[in-house]
């Protein structure tokens, strides 16, 4: 999960970016806390190898402005480029409703996603997922097999298949008044649709006993 740096912040930083470096440059630690940054970088960081260089030169004057600069100016690039998708139609590819994709999201679970207050997500087809078992599958992937002829939706952990089964169900009571099952029944005759409605309650109250049996 990465923290927001505001655009704000990115201009007040730069303002200072020659100061904080040679504040980094005059301390005593700042070889090993520029090894241990360095270490943890993206690799596809521009000049990283030059600036992995200047360090195992012990050039550290020279190394921090430029890891200042290429960190000021560094973007991902492997999501510079791809189609960008709502959280709407990514429930769409995953087979999930909205609201687990936002779960997932402040969960961390899309790589290098979060969520800015009053702002739409949205999220780059080359973007990982974690799955529940811990793999990680870009989003293309998922599209890919969504939009193939045989598509098989992403496996679900059990907290999140009965997050889904849940949401299913509370929809279906609020249609029908907050229990689907005496208002229905207490019809002499069905429309297709209730009966439908209907069904999908039966089954998906079913599936939730069986999840909870499962404990």
């Amino acid at each position: 999960m990465r923290i927001v740096v505001t655009e704000e912040e990115l201009i007040e930083f730069q303002r200072h970016a020659e100061e904080f470096a040679k504040m980094i440059e005059n301390s005593d630690i700042s070889p090993t806390f520029i090894k241990l940054v360095v270490n943890n970088l993206n690799p596809n960081l521009k000049n990283l190898d030059r600036i992995v260089e200047l360090i195992k030169s012990k050039a550290v004057s020279i190394a921090v402005p430029q890891l200042i600069e290429s960190l000021i100016n560094s973007d991902d690039s492997h999501l510079s480029e791809g189609l960008v998708y709502t959280t709407s139609e990514l429930a769409q590819f995953f087979q999930v409703s909205q609201t687990t994709i936002n779960k997932w999201i402040n969960q961390g679970r899309f790589i290098g996603i979060f969520r800015e207050p009053n702002k739409h997500t949205k999220i780059n087809e080359n973007v990982e997922w974690v799955a529940s078992n811990g793999a990680k599958i870009k989003v293309k992937e998922i599209i890919e097999q969504y939009l193939s002829n045989e598509y098989n939706p992403p496996e679900l952990s059990k907290e999140d298949a009965m997050d889904e089964i849940l949401i299913e169900l509370n929809a279906l009571e609020q249609k029908y008044d907050g229990n689907i099952k005496e208002n229905l029944l207490l019809k002499e005759e069905l429309t297709f649709e209730q009966e439908s409605d209907y069904g999908a309650w039966f089954h998906f109250s079913k599936m939730l006993k069986e999840l909870n049996a499962s404990d």
